[in-house]
């Protein structure tokens, strides 16, 4: 028995043991006819598994066809699991091992089986690959209350299915940070790493710590932007070996929403600001922005994404104090930005051409006009190049695209949560 069990590591608590075995000791589980295993208050460490395992209780049985999970629990680090399940003692024609299991948890800490690592080398995702390659699943997995990173969630639900290769997810829903996140994925083994597809839907949720868990930011970490956030229309997909890879791979689209929040003081916009002087321009109107960011109503956007590249023609931040719009695009996998941005301070002409000595440009709309500075902003996206452009080199399609953005009223999103 001793080289059944190499893996597992300073075992306690008891173990009920009723097992007909037929076959040779070096076949492992598979040489096992039929029986039970009853657990009892048992803890362990795994090699295979990065934490260890406390409090196991429940049964495991075996028959000629299957082995059934009856209602096993356990405790990882803070986490609670309830685990029942089957699976059969043959491969399916394929060589697939199928799976089918109902998990259910009343506290889930994310981070215990995800710890955050140096980013030496991007993650690979051979084992992912390998263990989509192996397993055909069906199953259902409830979490009452979560936590990954910085995210808080609670209620999260959602069923999976192999299907043709593919694993779907579908309907996938959690609630966070006052907000919903709801929709469906499949992801497959790919020749290099996986491939898959995004379908997500978010509304109402907290932008800062949104953008914290999705940019993998840490406590410490600045986040420039506040507000809430809601995402709708998005189809992205994506292959590869680790995520550096599927950076550059993504396609597809989405719609990007955020209302009532600030830009805070960050790098390229404390950058224009501080070219601009708007802190006398707006003085008393708003906050220093060169030092405390811009209060926003919406920022409002149509992105697309096309081999790792997202580009925008419609960015628009509206405020009281000015509209900012951004056409241009970032490069996810090089981290390389290319944009105009044009910034439209919401005063008349004439004040404004009192107090910025820079020399703007006028764009006629049909109510009023604008007064409008357009910037290059060019380069490493955590440290771009900033330049004035200058009127002659705006050219007449960038000046009609703002001019368009400045006069076309903001529609907010229709923003009811479809998994209800």
């Amino acid at each position: 028995m001793r080289t059944q069990i190499d893996d597992i590591q300073d075992p306690t608590g008891g173990l009920d043991l009723r097992l007909n075995w037929i076959g040779k000791m070096d076949q492992g589980i598979n040489a096992i006819r039929e029986g039970e295993v009853s657990l009892k208050g048992v803890s362990l460490r795994h090699r295979k598994i990065p934490v260890p395992l406390f409090q196991i209780e429940g049964k495991v049985r075996f028959s000629p066809q299957q082995m059934r999970w009856d209602g096993l629990k356990a405790k990882i680090g803070d986490s609670s699991l309830t685990l029942s399940g089957t699976s059969p003692r043959s491969q399916t024609g394929s060589g697939e091992r199928q799976l089918s299991l109902h998990l259910t948890s009343t506290h889930l800490d994310l981070d215990t089986f995800f710890p955050q690592r140096e980013k030496i080398t991007p993650t690979s995702f051979d084992k992912i690959r390998l263990w989509l390659s192996l397993w055909a699943i069906q199953g259902k997995i409830h979490v009452e209350k979560g936590r990954y990173r910085n995210f808080d969630f609670k209620d999260l639900k959602f069923e999976m299915k192999t299907m043709d290769g593919k694993l779907i997810i579908h309907p996938f829903q959690l609630k966070v940070n006052g907000g919903d996140l709801w929709g469906e994925a499949w992801l497959q083994p790919a020749d290099q790493g996986i491939r898959f597809e995004l379908k997500p839907r978010l509304s109402n949720m907290e932008a800062t710590h949104f953008l914290r868990t999705l940019l993998s930011k840490g406590d410490e970490e600045k986040i420039m932007i506040t507000g809430r956030v809601y995402i709708d229309q998005v189809q992205l997909r994506g292959e590869g070996e680790n995520f550096q890879k599927v950076k550059e791979s993504l396609q597809g689209g989405l719609k990007l929403e955020l209302e009532n929040g600030v830009i805070e003081k960050g790098n390229i916009l404390a950058k224009i600001f501080s070219i601009l002087n708007v802190s006398q321009l707006f003085k008393g109107r708003v906050p220093d922005l060169k030092t405390k960011g811009l209060p926003y109503q919406r920022i409002s956007a149509n992105i697309q994404v096309k081999e790792g590249v997202a580009s925008t023609e419609d960015l628009l931040v509206d405020s009281d104090a000015m509209r900012i719009t951004i056409i241009g695009k970032v490069d996810l996998g090089k981290n390389l930005i290319d944009t105009k941005i044009g910034v439209h301070p919401l005063g008349t002409v004439d004040t404004i051409l009192s107090n910025i000595p820079i020399a703007g440009y006028i764009l006629t709309g049909k109510e009023k006009a604008f007064l409008s500075y357009v910037y290059e902003v060019k380069g490493d996206l955590d440290d771009p190049k900033i330049e004035a452009i200058p009127f002659k080199a705006v050219g007449e399609g960038l000046v009609g695209i703002l001019k368009r953005l400045l006069e076309t009223p903001l529609r907010p999103f229709h923003k009811n949560n479809s998994s209800k």
